[in-house]
């Protein structure tokens, strides 16, 4: 059959990811390392920080000096193989956290995990004519968050632990429309949205070595459930109960340690293990195979103190690492991410705040519908960790 075929991305403004990559699984996955960790290649298991949230490994949650508050921006720019490029930003997410001894520090906040947000518009026509006979329009939306709280507390004075609970919650809404005859009115039309939830369960440790940081995590999904609504044309026609639903288990090694007093390097593995019927319970448009998740991260860091009205120091940091990413979802292609990272920070207000800058290039390799698609991606972003000295009544002294 001859096919004419036109694809259109109108992408979503804010929360979405911007990329003709969307459509397979559950869209593409967003890390929820700090903007530090991200200059570092995206370790973070072995990742000690004082002040800065660390949102991988919850161990480093006893950790706080000040009460602490998190937030940030992302900034990226996508160019594929088919000469489709756009630009976006979303909000990276919000964490709040405060110590109340010594040892034990407690934490919440949320984060955007998946996001979707694209139209196709396909035309096709019968084997003898060349004239488009029909139109097939798709247009996809939505994603899943994270909330989560949970506590760190040091053991002793070399190890630490923490447990997070968190909830991913959201929805993929998916609507077809076809107009036969191409005559300005659809002769079918479906949308489809499925709504989830799910409960899942982290436990962190690290253990301090003298120069070296050994991190360990594991996260288990504690039981979800979706269910679909189904819209023919004039408003929800029928509901499907609520389906069990696994979700993907997480297990991560992480080895930090200083070569001197200012220069820090790190190695990170993380295996995600992915249930197999994943994308077929749940699904935007197409079933896609599942597989298990790698990513390999290795980072490097360094700093040097400026003077300020000669009374104190603030430090400014430059990071560089490199990373490997492979996704979830198994098409036609092997689907992954690799790439260079920098970041940027500086101290202020007596040590205790930091503004992070961590820039991306990275490229990615996937698959949209029947093409195979090669993506170069530039990512800036952008946090501010607060952690304010007015709060002296509990703060850690």
């Amino acid at each position: 059959m001859k096919k004419l075929f036109l694809l259109v991305f109108l992408p979503a403004l804010l929360m979405s990811q911007f990329s003709r990559l969307d459509n397979t699984g559950l869209g593409v996955g967003i890390r929820l390392e700090s903007v530090r960790s991200t200059g570092m290649g995206g370790i973070a298991i072995a990742l000690p920080d004082s002040f800065c949230i660390n949102n991988t490994n919850p161990a480093f949650w006893g950790n706080f000096k000040y009460v602490t508050m998190n937030t940030g921006l992302d900034f990226r720019f996508n160019s594929d193989s088919k000469d489709f490029s756009t630009m976006g930003f979303r909000f990276s997410g919000f964490a709040f956290g405060v110590p109340v001894s010594k040892r034990f520090g407690i934490l919440l906040g949320m984060a955007p995990r998946t996001r979707v947000g694209y139209k196709a518009i396909y035309e096709d026509s019968v084997a003898t004519e060349l004239t488009p006979k029909y139109r097939s329009e798709s247009d996809v939306k939505g994603g899943i968050s994270d909330f989560y709280f949970g506590i760190g507390w040091k053991l002793s004075g070399r190890t630490k632990a923490g447990i997070k609970i968190s909830y991913s919650m959201g929805n993929y809404t998916g609507v077809v429309g076809t107009d036969v005859d191409i005559n300005g009115g659809y002769e079918s039309f479906l949308e489809k949205t499925q709504e989830l939830i799910i409960r899942n369960v982290s436990l962190g440790f690290n253990f301090d070595l003298r120069r070296v940081n050994l991190g360990l995590i594991c996260e288990k999904s504690l039981g979800g459930k979706v269910r679909t609504l189904y819209d023919f044309f004039y408003g929800t026609d029928s509901v499907t109960s609520y389906k069990n639903l696994g979700f993907v288990e997480t297990y991560g090694i992480g080895i930090t340690g200083k070569i001197d007093k200012k220069r820090f390097v790190g190695f990170e593995c993380r295996f995600e293990r992915v249930p197999s019927n994943i994308f077929k319970k749940l699904l935007v448009l197409e079933e896609y195979r599942a597989r298990n998740s790698v990513f390999v991260a290795a980072g490097y860091e360094t700093f040097w103190r400026l003077s300020s009205k000669k009374k104190y120091y603030n430090r400014v940091f430059w990071r560089s690492g490199i990373y490997f990413w492979t996704y979830p979802t198994h098409a036609e292609v092997f689907e992954r991410e690799y790439g260079i990272t920098f970041g940027w920070s500086y101290e202020f207000h007596m040590n205790s705040s930091r503004l992070d800058l961590s820039v991306v290039l990275a490229r990615r390799e996937g698959y949209f519908y029947d093409e195979n698609l090669q993506e170069k991606l530039a990512k800036v972003r952008v946090s501010l960790s607060m952690g304010e000295v007015w709060f002296v009544k509990i703060r850690k002294r």
